[in-house]
């Protein structure tokens, strides 16, 4: 994987408001969008989504095949960001009455998390 096309989404606060940044493996600010403000209904992925259909700079700053790391909360929205052309990486997640990962698994989620 090539890091230059990583982003990784954080989200400082501002009191009730969250202004969403897209931020480069090397901590460059490339964008800050937003405010949203901060209830049970802009969550991760329900800012994602909104940024995707509404947002046309974000689709100017990446192509499609470009690398998207997030963490569990994009877990709603993981299927939009791939129908849009996007690779994502995300962390694994425990099945239903799963206790553990397998080896394999557990590795895969290491590794994104220290990408991230």
């Amino acid at each position: 994987m090539n890091n230059t096309n990583v982003v990784d989404y954080s989200k400082p606060s501002y009191r009730n408001n969250y202004f969403f940044q897209i931020v480069m493996p090397n901590n460059y600010i490339v964008d800050s969008v937003g405010p949203y403000f901060a209830d049970g209904a802009n969550n991760d992925a329900a800012i994602m989504e909104d940024i995707l259909t509404r947002d046309p700079s974000f689709k100017e700053l990446f192509q499609s095949g470009d690398c998207l790391v997030v963490d569990r909360g994009y877990r709603d929205v993981i299927d939009e960001m791939q129908t849009a052309g996007y690779q994502t990486f995300m962390p694994n997640l425990l099945a239903p009455k799963q206790k553990q990962f397998s080896a394999l698994e557990a590795n895969e989620s290491r590794r994104v998390q220290k990408m991230h």
